[in-house]
């Protein structure tokens, strides 16, 4: 519902004009009503109308005076000026104001009315373009993120050479140039005992939005919910700087949004874009040893201080001693990645293992067949509790006894990561149906509550209990739409729906599917059907009871 406020020094006038219009009928508010420009003003300022009807000619303050100071305040403001003077001067100032319309007196209440349509609409037009301004400004920005994401990961991977690089940054406004460069990692997740407090943030999210503002850091999101961050630094010490904040930043946002578990993994520091694949692989390697832990951990490198080859003396820093006897404890690290990792993440989490194991150790054939049926047991339990049965897993992994041919470390190697790219792929099945039930939930819940006009992804994302990034993406991928184009396609439909089969006016089925201001709905309408909601009823042969629709 607009918004009206009405400035006119002639009571009667001013008296006959608020009762000759219905205002709520007609879809509008008379939120103030003053004798002259100066005591109207302030009160303007105060109530922000979207129309301003005003008189020319006032004491204390006349109509230009006040258009003017309403114009410089509040652009958005629609002004419609009523003149008792037929004077080209009058009318010409109007224009360099930026007037909407401008009535000579007598003016009728239709005639007002007649006007005031006429700006509405052009409201309406103004917020539809606005709003889809700001549809394609969040589609745009959410696309060039995932070609952010796609370009650093190919970055990481080692996949580009260092022009292409240079060129594709430019493209996508990055900076990549610069005389240091570090990999961090950052994943942060509630423990599978734990509850998640109700309207708590996720720290992940808001850890994104955070770093994102930081010019010298670049990131994106990988599979399995783990951040992967770029670091740039002038200097050792300035990239030094950027890594405290960027982990203390982590801790803040962790401890402040109900201390979740999380991880922190930094590689080494590297001197060159092509290093910086090297800076990754150390980091992916003390990463994997989250899925180890129960409580959270932080990784870093250390570097010696005394020598003047800085990229030859990295050395990994001792964190967790009890992990190089971790496969005699228990089978938990297994399970965790199991349930968390990434098909990315296999080479790093077996490298990682193999490592604290001990390759001398794996020299033992005995000790390679004992890992190995531990390993293969492990897995086939941990699917078939998510319902594949012993068939199904018979042919994804064939048969045990071939791992006796396995004649080293680096065949050992192999056969896990082939039996543990199988394994997240069965996963990630059950996981893409879960994401299927999530969005199909959500768009039960669109269907329940359309209605409602303050319903937003915030709202739907809350429902089905998962953050509003997330229920974004998974909507997209699954509805190819967006959560908007999608709640607009649902109220477009029930709003023709009722066009077909009831007497409401327009009006009056903006407000029951969801749209408060008519004058929007009107312009919605037409923009997703090609018609007004005039001529769409007369398309499907529909008439009123009352015998009118209005246009």
């Amino acid at each position: 519902m607009l918004k009206v406020f009405l400035v006119e020094d002639e009571f009667i006038i001013r008296e006959a004009i608020r009762k000759t219009i219905n205002w709520e009928r007609e879809g509008y508010e008379l939120a103030g009503e003053a004798g002259d420009g100066e005591r109207a003003y302030p009160m303007i300022l105060d109530k922000k109308p979207d129309i301003l009807i005003t008189d020319i000619r006032m004491p204390f303050m006349d109509g230009l005076t006040l258009s003017r100071l309403v114009r410089e305040n509040l652009p958005s403001t629609k002004i419609i000026i009523l003149s008792g003077y037929d004077d080209f001067t009058y009318a010409k100032d109007a224009i360099s104001i930026g007037v909407a319309e401008y009535l000579l007196k007598p003016v009728s209440g239709a005639q007002l009315l007649e006007s005031m349509k006429k700006v509405s609409e052009l409201i309406a037009e103004e917020r539809e373009q606005s709003g889809y301004r700001e549809i394609y400004e969040a589609e745009h920005a959410e696309r060039l993120k995932l070609e952010r994401g796609r370009f650093l990961k190919e970055v990481i991977g080692g996949k580009m050479s260092t022009e292409e690089i240079l060129n594709k940054s430019r493209e996508l406004g990055l900076k990549m140039t610069a005389p240091w460069y570090e990999i961090m990692l950052f994943q942060c997740m509630q423990p599978e005992d734990g509850e998640k407090a109700e309207n708590t943030p996720n720290p992940a999210d808001l850890f994104q939005e955070r770093i994102s503002s930081m010019e010298t850091v670049q990131y994106y999101e990988q599979m399995g919910g783990s951040c992967c961050i770029l670091l740039s630094g002038n200097s050792r010490p300035h990239l030094k700087d950027t890594e405290n904040a960027v982990a203390a930043l982590a801790r803040t946002l962790v401890k402040e949004n109900g201390n979740p578990v999380y991880f922190i993994a930094a590689g080494p520091a590297v001197a060159r874009i092509s290093e910086i694949s090297h800076s990754y692989h150390k980091a992916s390697q003390l990463f994997s040893r989250r899925f180890r832990s129960e409580h959270s951990q932080e990784f870093f490198f250390e570097y010696s201080q005394n020598s003047n080859n800085e990229a030859d003396t990295e050395k990994e820093a001792e964190i967790d001693q009890s992990a190089m006897h971790f496969w005699k404890q228990d089978r938990s690290f297994l399970l965790n990645f199991l349930s968390n990792g990434a098909k990315e993440d296999i080479d790093s989490f077996v490298g990682s293992m193999v490592a604290d194991v001990g390759k001398q150790n794996l020299d033992s054939f005995l000790l390679r067949q004992y890992m190995l049926m531990d390993f293969y047991l492990t897995m086939t339990t941990y699917l078939q509790k998510l319902g594949y049965s012993s068939e199904v897993l018979q042919k994804a992994f064939g048969n045990y006894n071939e791992t006796a041919e396995i004649s080293d470390v680096a065949g050992m190697e192999d056969f896990l990561k082939k039996w543990l790219d199988k394994a997240l792929g069965l996963r990630d099945e059950t996981s893409e149906n879960h994401s299927l039930s999530l969005t199909e939930e959500a768009k039960r819940y669109i269907q329940l509550h359309y209605a409602e006009s303050d319903l937003s992804l915030g709202t739907v994302a809350k429902a089905v209990r998962i953050s509003p990034n997330h229920l974004s993406r998974i909507f997209s991928q699954e509805t190819r739409q967006t959560f908007i184009e999608y709640l607009t396609s649902v109220r477009m439909e029930k709003a023709k729906k009722l066009m077909h089969t009831s007497n409401l006016n327009s009006a009056e089925i903006g407000l029951k599917v969801g749209y408060n201001d008519p004058h929007y709905f009107y312009y919605i309408f037409k923009k997703s059907t090609n018609m007004t909601p005039k001529e769409y009823r007369a398309s499907v042969s529909f008439s009123s009871p009352s015998g009118s629709e209005e246009a």
